[in-house]
C-alpha cells in the first residue's frame, strides 16, 4: 500500500495529473504570495481531493463502507487537548465536544466539555451501583434490560441520545451519552490522559447530532 508504485502513490499521481495540474498556473501565483505556507496549503488541499475520491465508490451516490479503525487516530496527532480527543481518568472514558474555534483561540475557553464514554460490557456494573449514584444512571438500567435491541438501536445511530463508537483497538464497543456532561476548569484536563482522537469526518457527525440533541424545542401535548 505505501510501496513506491503502491496504491497511496498511484492517487497522488492521478490526482496531480488529472487535477492538479488543470490549475497549476493558480498555484504557482499562491506560492509566490504564500511562501512559508504553500506546502501545507497544498498538502491539505491534496488529502481534501482524496478524501473527496475515496469518500465514494465508483458508483454514482453510493458510499464505501469504512472499517472501524478508521473512525481513531491513536494516539492522537495534535499536542494539545482538542475537539474529538477521548480522554480517560480513573477507568472512566469522555469525549471532548466543545466547539474547536473556542480550544484553538483559548480566549473564550474557561471549561471543557467532556461528554461521558459508556463501554456495553460496563452497563451491568452501572446498574449494581443505582442507588448510590447519580440519577441519570437510572437509565443505563432500561438500556441493560433491552439487551441486544438497545445494542442494535445504538449501533445504528437510531437514539438521538446516544451516539455509537465502534471496537477497535484499545476502544470497546460504546456509546457517547449526550446527557451525561462535565465541565471541568481549562487547567483540570490535563489530569486526564488523552489515548485516542476521532478522525474529521466522524467527528463532524458526532458534533452535529450533538448539537441537534439540544437544539430540539418539541412541542406541547395537546389536550
Amino acid at each position: 500500500y505505501f510501496a513506491r508504485d503502491g496504491f497511496l502513490e498511484q492517487k497522488i499521481n492521478k490526482f496531480y495529473w488529472e487535477h492538479l495540474s488543470q490549475t497549476i498556473e493558480s498555484w504557482e501565483k499562491a506560492e509566490t504570495k504564500y511562501q512559508d505556507d504553500i506546502e501545507k496549503i497544498l498538502s491539505r488541499h491534496t488529502l481534501s481531493c482524496l478524501n473527496e475520491e475515496l469518500y465514494v465508490d465508483g458508483n454514482v451516490g453510493s458510499f464505501d463502507k469504512y472499517h472501524p479503525g478508521e473512525m481513531y487516530i491513536i494516539p492522537p496527532i495534535k499536542q494539545h487537548y482538542h475537539t474529538g480527543d477521548i480522554i480517560e481518568k480513573d477507568g472512566e472514558k469522555f469525549i471532548i465536544l466543545n466547539p474547536a474555534c473556542d480550544i484553538v483561540n483559548g480566549v473564550n475557553l474557561d471549561y471543557y466539555i467532556l461528554v461521558k464514554i459508556v463501554c456495553f460490557t460496563t452497563l451491568t456494573s452501572l446498574v449494581d451501583k443505582i442507588k448510590t449514584d447519580k440519577p441519570y444512571d437510572y437509565f443505563y438500567e432500561s438500556l441493560n434490560k433491552k439487551g441486544k435491541s438497545c445494542y442494535d438501536d445504538c449501533k445504528s445511530n437510531k437514539k438521538d441520545r446516544f451516539h455509537y463508537l465502534p471496537e477497535f483497538d484499545k476502544m470497546s464497543n460504546s456509546i457517547i451519552d449526550f446527557q451525561n456532561i462535565r465541565m471541568i476548569p481549562k487547567d483540570g484536563v490535563l489530569s486526564f490522559e488523552r489515548t485516542a482522537s476521532i478522525s474529521s469526518p466522524f467527528l463532524k457527525d458526532i458534533i452535529a447530532r450533538f448539537s441537534a440533541y439540544y437544539a430540539r424545542q418539541g412541542q406541547p401535548n395537546f389536550l
